[in-house]
């Protein structure tokens, strides 16, 4: 449909398109011979204000007879143009309405000279005159008689249609406002063809359609004074036509606007929607009559609106899902029972109410929410009872009627809330000890699921559970099996054993549930607990023990033995290194001592052990500490974990008893001096015998030896003296056995015998000296 709706503000700008419309002429839009009207005059004193006489126009003399083909404005187009898209004209009450059509005037007289029609600007009537309350305004329409297709603008002769006073005795129109005739030659009609029409939109008998409502004013005696700008008055104050009829221009239906007064959308389970409508009676005479208001709803676009509810019925108390009238009674007024609500000329109903929507069980997924589109529907009728035609507002799936009214769609919506579910699990013990050589462990798990939404409760399947590394059976699983109301909770627990790991291992549980609400939305969580092994120390043990707990003071080999024992309950230990506090390293990377060759040696948990031995020979006093060494051995677990073990060993000195056989001897002490005491020649020592042989360094004879000797020997003779030098030596004869010895001191004896000469051979006057000792046997 083609509205073309104006204000009583846009009459300006009817007047500019009707002035602009003159400016560019009019012809092309009449046929050669066609009538036409000048650009309609605006804003004019209605017929009865400008004849200035009292009307009663009740003559049939001139009419307009019909006015047809209606068309709209094309929009956009200056001068206007005719729109022949085919859309109806339609207006708003007391509104201007501006359309083109074909105006058909006829005349049951023989000559009528000047016509015009009169328009009002209201709900009145050309012929009434102002008062003092309200001014009378019209417009109106001049017939042009001036021909365009002649040079002059007139055409000659008596046969010209639309103009029937001449100047006397000539053929020259005598004004330029149109005549009409019906006597020959003259057909008495007058059509104007796609006229350029502005007029007040009015429906005063609810016809749905507009009134035209006009006068028409003539002279019936020839008059110089019509022109474009200045129409005929009436003749006399019978002398005028004044009529109403309908025409192809529709009356805008009155205006429903709804509008939605809270949020949307809302959360499941939903709330309330506050909507308000509202009925504008847009006429500007007459009362509008309400007979029913009623709320359409249509969900989730199935396009029925099935779901009927009556505005002026009464409210609903909420019982499950559904929508639900809860309030009207406020701001909605109601007519009596069985009547109707009357809307006064130019007055606006309204109407607010709520609508609770509970919808705690939403479509499933993959719609997962409620879409509400609602319609008012208002069936209206006129002051005359009947039904006020609307058009198409109401979609098809009302099955709407004359007189029904719709208002555009409002949508409402209700999202779903996705779950929520909340998984933890636990674990006793979380530590465990590691394990030993075909030891295990085992612990408890405790998985605690909390339906943590806030809309509805969750539905859980065995299949829904689940566990890693593990597989849950059915009855562990049961207790979180079936529905978990909002902020409920389950519990599963399971014990499980053959654990196995060593110091730092960890064994990482996750247990997985999945859910759904009653929309189907999926929600999961997962909860991991964790068992870590954690290291039992290791420990070696060392003993180090001597073969024997003393030695004689004279000293004696003693063998230690080592014994390396691995005491860790769980661990693997490396032998690395043994070192003594006396006898240094034992062994390490590169060296050992004895058969303690054990680096990098692995010695097995709980009891495994090694050893090996080192002899050492140990001396001392009885009065001398003891001997004791520490021995620290090392080792590394295979947790990593540096490991030491110390022993001692201790050993004594014993006193060994006094076992001799007693032997006295005798020292004697030689200290030979030989000066020679000539000053011109050297001497020279001969002989040098001792208890009668030749002395030398070691010499033995019967009980006793010579030692410490730095005097010539047998084999260093002759050796001589210098002038005026010496010889000075010592030796030492030990008498080993005085008892039984061949050597004893006496006086006088001869036991040291030395004989010395000079260089010509002489015997020195003193050829030899005789010691006084005397070897005596058995002294």
């Amino acid at each position: 449909m083609k509205h073309l709706i104006h204000s009583q503000q846009n009459k300006l700008l009817s007047c500019m398109l009707i002035g602009a419309s003159a400016l560019y002429g009019q012809t092309a839009f009449a046929a050669e011979d066609d009538a036409k009207f000048y650009p309609q005059l605006n804003n004019q004193e209605c017929l009865a204000d400008y004849s200035d006489m009292g009307l009663n126009c009740t003559a049939n003399d001139v009419r307009v007879s019909q006015v047809v083909n209606i068309k709209g404005v094309k929009p956009g187009t200056f001068p206007p143009e005719p729109d022949d898209s085919g859309d109806p004209v339609s207006c708003r009450p007391g509104d201007p309405v501006t359309f083109f059509a074909d105006v058909e005037v006829v005349t049951t007289a023989n000559e009528r000279y000047d016509y015009a029609v009169w328009l009002p600007g209201g709900s009145y009537s050309p012929q009434e005159p102002s008062t003092p309350e309200q001014e009378k305004v019209c417009s109106v329409l001049i017939g042009d008689n001036r021909d365009p297709n002649s040079a002059s603008g007139w055409i000659d002769g008596l046969s010209f249609e639309f103009d029937v006073d001449k100047k006397a005795g000539t053929q020259t129109p005598l004004d330029y406002c149109t005549d009409i005739s019906k006597a020959s030659p003259y057909s008495g009609v007058h059509t104007y063809y796609e006229q350029l029409i502005t007029m007040t939109c009015l429906d005063d008998d609810g016809s749905g359609k507009a009134d035209f409502n006009y006068c028409m004013s003539w002279n019936q005696r020839a008059e110089a004074e019509c022109n474009a700008t200045t129409p005929s008055p009436a003749g006399a104050p019978s002398k005028c036509r004044c009529d109403i009829f309908d025409v192809d221009i529709l009356i805008d239906p009155p205006g429903i606007v709804k509008t939605l007064e809270s949020s949307t959308p809302l959360d499941e389970p939903g709330g309330n929607f506050i909507f308000k409508v509202s009925i504008e009676n847009i006429n500007p005479n007459s009362s509008l009559f309400i007979t029913s208001l009623t709320d359409y709803l249509d969900f989730n676009n199935a396009g029925t609106f099935g779901e009927v509810i009556d505005l002026w019925g009464p409210t609903e108390t909420p019982a499950g899902d559904g929508v639900y009238l809860i309030e009207n009674s406020t701001a909605c007024p109601k007519p009596a029972p069985g009547g109707s609500y009357e809307i006064l000329a130019k007055q606006i109903y309204t109407c607010q109410f709520t609508l609770k929507v509970v919808a705690d069980d939403l479509p499933d997924l993959p719609v997962g929410y409620l879409e509400i589109d609602d319609i008012v529907k208002a069936s209206i009728e006129n002051q005359f009872g009947a039904p006020v035609l609307d058009g198409d507002s109401c979609p098809a799936a009302l099955s709407a009627i004359d007189g029904d009214h719709c208002s555009e769609v409002k949508t409402v919506k209700v999202n779903n809330v996705s779950p929520d579910i909340d998984v933890t699990k636990t674990v006793s013990p979380t530590q465990l000890a590691e394990t030993g050589p075909g030891a295990t462990a085992s612990v408890t798990y405790t998985v605690t699921v909390k339906n943590t939404s806030t809309k509805d409760a969750l539905i859980i399947t065995e299949s829904d559970i689940s566990d890693n590394p593990y597989a849950l059976t059915s009855s562990e699983k049961a207790p979180c099996v079936g529905t978990l109301a909002i902020g409920a909770s389950c519990v599963m627990t399971y014990t499980r054993g053959g654990l196995v790991g060593n110091s730092g291992d960890s064994i990482v549980n996750t247990a997985t549930v999945y859910a759904v609400d009653n929309e189907n939305d999926p929600t999961n969580d997962s909860g991991t607990a964790t068992v870590v092994f954690t290291d039992v120390p290791g420990a070696l043990d060392l003993t180090k023990t001597p073969n024997k707990n003393s030695v004689l003071e004279s000293g004696e080999d003693v063998v230690f033995t080592f014994v390396i024992t691995n005491e860790s309950p769980t661990d693997r230990v490396q032998l690395k290194s043994m070192v003594d506090t006396v006898f240094g390293t034992i062994f390490d990377d590169s060296s050992y001592q004895g058969t303690c060759s054990f680096y990098n040696t692995w010695l097995e948990p709980a009891g495994d052990s090694v050893s090996c031995t080192i002899t050492k020979f140990l001396i001392g006093e009885p009065s001398d500490p003891d001997h004791e060494n520490w021995a620290t051995v090392t080792g590394v677990s295979d947790d990593n974990e540096t490991l030491t073990a110390t022993d001692n060993a201790i050993v004594s000195y014993e006193d060994v008893p006094t076992d001799f056989t007693l032997n006295i001897g005798l020292a004697f002490e030689f200290s030979i001096s030989i000066t020679n005491n000539s000053d011109f020649e050297p001497i020279t020592l001969d002989a040098f015998n001792l208890g009668g042989v030749p002395f030398k360094g070691g010499l033995t004879g019967g009980g006793f030896e010579v030692i410490n000797i730095d005097c010539p020997e047998y084999t260093d003779l002759p050796y001589e003296i210098g002038i005026l030098g010496e010889l000075n030596c010592s030796f030492r004869v030990n008498v080993l056995n005085p008892a039984t010895s061949d050597f004893s001191l006496v006086e006088g004896g001869d036991d040291v015998e030395l004989i010395i000469s000079d260089n010509d051979g002489n015997t020195a006057a003193q050829p030899s000296y005789n010691v006084k000792v005397q070897a005596v046997p058995n002294l």
